[in-house]
């Protein structure tokens, strides 16, 4: 899946962006955040900063924060 531990690491830090993002724009908290359970492009181009839209939080059994 990765060539080199620099796109490793590039996908985990994209995988904690797009929580941060989650959480702060939308309140939401995902219960597992593992490379198993995220849905990764190999396309290079990393988080945009947003949640792709379409993305049903409830779908990935998310957690509404209090």
């Amino acid at each position: 899946m990765f060539q080199t531990k620099a796109e490793l690491l590039g996908a985990i830090q994209d995988i904690i962006k797009i929580q941060m993002i989650a959480v702060e724009e939308q309140g939401i908290l995902h219960h597992n955040c593992s490379l198993n359970n995220s849905m990764i492009e190999d396309d290079g181009n990393g988080v945009e900063n947003e949640i792709p839209p379409g993305i049903d939080h409830a779908y990935f059994d998310s957690q509404q924060l209090v």
